[in-house]
């Protein structure tokens, strides 16, 4: 029996094909595999080869394990009375450290510059989701909490918000051959509902990220999933920030 999917099936010239039934669930892994990529080799602490396996295990219709993260191997090393060895020393006093020798590097040409925040380009804009119910708030790990009822939704299960603060816009869109200020349309500060399918997950580090909303005066909330980038033809609603005269 072919391991292949349905689709694949279909594709490569099959007459009939069987589909999964809806009941049927993935793995974490493989859900982080197939839409959160990025995140794989940091978060389960693979190889680039080993995620080239898995990719092609997943192509080739297999199930996939659900792999224990990193944090969640660290949590049973603790809970379980692992004892972790340290050889670093063993590195430190190999023959071969005696004899290697640390690259030389050429004298610097130029000084190192300093960069300014960072701003997305043409019709892009820079976006930090926020959750949607103001009673939900974000958890370290991921999970969210009801500040009501005090139930907590883990990572996996928990629905991602596609409604977000801009933090930063570009310079312009063409719609129908006219050149247009994207400021016509958006503004940082303004809070807007888009199209998660099509936005591109942006990491910045807490430090800029926390700049970027003291520049819209925006509360600073960590989020380990990063920032989102996209196109201003993919936001559905925009809501203008209300200014104190304007509420007033």
């Amino acid at each position: 029996m072919s391991n292949l999917g349905g689709g694949d099936q279909l594709a490569r010239g099959a007459h009939s094909a069987q589909f999964v039934g809806a009941g049927a669930s993935i793995s974490q892994f493989e859900d982080d595999l197939i839409f959160r990529p990025e995140i794989v080799a940091e978060k389960y602490g693979l190889t680039d080869e080993q995620i080239a396996d898995y990719q092609n295990d997943r192509e080739q219709g297999y199930h996939l394990p659900e792999l224990p993260t990193v944090e969640a191997m660290k949590e049973m090393e603790v809970s379980a009375g692992f004892k972790v060895t340290d050889r670093r020393s063993f590195f430190e006093n190999h023959p071969l450290s005696e004899t290697a020798k640390p690259v030389e590097k050429a004298p610097a040409k130029w000084p190192e510059y300093e960069y300014g925040k960072m701003r997305p380009i043409l019709d892009r804009i820079l976006v930090k989701r926020i959750p949607d119910d103001p009673n939900l708030e974000l958890l370290e790990d991921g999970s969210m909490r009801d500040k009501k009822t005090g139930f907590i939704v883990p990572p996996a299960y928990r629905q991602h918000s596609n409604i977000g603060v801009v933090l930063a816009v570009g310079d312009f869109v063409v719609m129908g051959g006219v050149k247009t200020l994207l400021s016509d349309f958006v503004q940082p500060g303004d809070k807007v509902k888009f199209g998660d399918y099509n936005s591109e997950v942006y990491y910045l580090s807490d430090a800029e990220v926390e700049k970027l909303c003291d520049d819209v005066q925006v509360n600073f909330v960590s989020d380990p999933e990063g920032l989102r980038v996209i196109r201003v033809q993919d936001i559905r609603s925009i809501q203008h920030r209300v200014t104190a005269e304007e509420a007033e």
